[in-house]
């Protein structure tokens, strides 16, 4: 039975010991923020959101192809719900490993989210001239993006087009590049998710019993049918999908380290890291190479076309805007949360190497780490570059580093 810290009282909860690291504060700045010392991977999670995406795009080729019923349906759905799944486990992570303020938090999951999502929702509007009455199934959904555009726009533009009401804004889910209804919702999750992990760590195993039940009760047919008519079908609504990010959530409580040690061809992993990009290109490229594919063909071949020029035009994309849009999206939100303490790795290890304390290719958390091992008489073995070092510590050797050139002198 584990036991969560709350300032100076401490109770007991029935959690796994993965969830002590809620009660536990922590300094604003420790080595596993450091490049060279971030938690490994879990390449299992990226095999599986790569294979997830190229789901989705196999979906919508054979809807394109005018294949409308079948296992097309469930199987996106199915997809979506493993996004959420590995979104609820990838975010608990996070939030456990990390000591990040509730408004740091947000800002860099929008920064993860927003630049490649704004990127090709620019697409989808430049190819919408062209792709505009192609397909029959979507004239409701064009018809309200020509009415109300730029409310459409608005609230794509803020991520929460998933949680307008259709009575209010028709489609507004749906508008202008599909796929993006689960952005909005994946959103949803950022904004509750430090609130569920409060309640979590408040209510332990009845807590999260609770959650669970309440969520569960979007299942029954009534209160299902209710709120995709009052929202929408697909799920865009975050009470719609809840209990699938309760499931990720308590994946990574109990199985925490689960297939973290299994690795993969490179190939697929690389696939799970552009699988953000190709989930949202995929759909203005299909819908561009549709225009070009003859009617009269029959819906396999259409489908074979489709896929055959598509999917490697997808990967292309997806590689771009991982390279151009994602990841510099991602380091632009963490410059501009960087904490006032944050030491930068050429300022800290200049002093050491000009005293002699650090070699030209030691890293920072390196030189750092034999420091404290020098300072405390500690083994090597005994310090990990992921555990969180004392604030005083990192204090110190923002001033400059003279407590370890004056211990170096004392011991000399």
């Amino acid at each position: 039975m584990g036991k969560i810290n709350r300032g100076s009282s401490t109770v007991a909860a029935d959690l796994p010991v993965s969830l002590r690291a809620l009660g536990r504060g922590g300094p604003d700045f420790c080595l596993a923020d450091w490049p060279e010392a971030q938690l490994n991977r879990n390449q299992t999670l990226d095999v599986s959101r790569g294979l997830l995406s190229w789901v989705v795009v196999l979906v919508h080729v054979v809807w394109f192809a005018g294949y409308a019923d079948g296992i097309r349906g469930p199987a996106g759905d199915y997809a979506v719900n493993g996004f959420i799944i590995i979104s609820g486990f990838v975010i608990t992570q996070l939030l456990v490993t990390k000591n990040e303020s509730y408004g740091v938090f947000i800002f860099r999951r929008f920064m993860r989210l927003f630049p490649a999502f704004a990127v090709c929702l620019a697409i989808a509007l430049l190819v919408r001239p062209f792709t505009f009455g192609t397909a029959p199934s979507e004239l409701m959904r064009e018809a309200s993006e020509n009415r109300f555009f730029w409310f459409h726009l608005g609230a794509h533009a803020s991520l929460i087009h998933g949680l307008v009401p259709t009575a209010w804004l028709p489609q507004s889910q749906l508008a202008f590049l599909p796929p993006g209804w689960s952005i909005s919702l994946e959103f949803q999750l950022y904004l509750v998710a430090p609130l569920v992990l409060w309640w979590l760590r408040r209510f332990g195993l009845r807590g999260l019993a609770f959650l669970s039940i309440v969520s569960a009760v979007v299942f029954v047919p009534q209160v299902a049918w209710r709120l995709n008519y009052v929202w929408s079908a697909p799920g865009a609504f975050l009470p719609q999908r809840f209990l699938f990010f309760l499931v990720g959530m308590t994946m990574y409580f109990f199985l925490g380290e689960f297939a973290k040690q299994v690795r993969y061809w490179h190939g697929f992993v690389r696939l799970g890291e552009v699988s953000y990009s190709t989930y949202l290109v995929h759909w203005p490229i299909l819908a561009c190479l549709n225009i070009f594919v003859p009617v009269e063909w029959s819906r396999m071949a259409r489908a074979e076309v489709l896929f055959a020029v598509g999917a490697p035009v997808t990967l292309l994309s997806s590689l771009l805007l991982y390279r151009f849009v994602e990841r510099p999206g991602i380091a632009l939100g963490r410059q501009l949360t960087k904490p006032e303490n944050a030491i930068k790795s050429d300022s800290a290890l200049k002093p050491l190497r000009h005293q002699g304390l650090a070699q030209p290719w030691d890293s920072t958390s390196e030189a750092l780490l034999r420091k404290l091992t020098e300072k405390y008489d500690l083994p090597p073995t005994t310090v990990d570059a992921r555990i969180n070092i004392e604030m005083k510590d990192f204090a110190e050797a923002k001033r400059g580093w003279k407590t370890w050139r004056n211990l170096r002198r004392k011991r000399d």
